[in-house]
């Protein structure tokens, strides 16, 4: 079960007329914590030896949403 954070629900639902700000780029509501295991997998297998002083968002496109 996913939990999620009520004090940033409250604050989205008074952000209404910015939502299409707040959403992911790809069509999904929320990663998983699955999602963010599979990165750390990668980085720590032979596959990411050579990724070294990057930033690795996991965030289903939300860092392009900037606006």
């Amino acid at each position: 079960m996913i939990s999620t954070n009520d004090a940033m629900q409250a604050f989205l639902a008074t952000q209404v007329d910015k939502g299409v700000h707040l959403r992911n780029a790809l069509p999904v509501d929320m990663i998983e914590p699955a999602d963010v295991s599979a990165a750390v997998a990668f980085l720590l297998s032979d596959e990411g030896r050579y990724v070294t002083g990057t930033n690795l968002p996991v965030d289903a496109g939300f860092v392009n949403r900037i606006g």
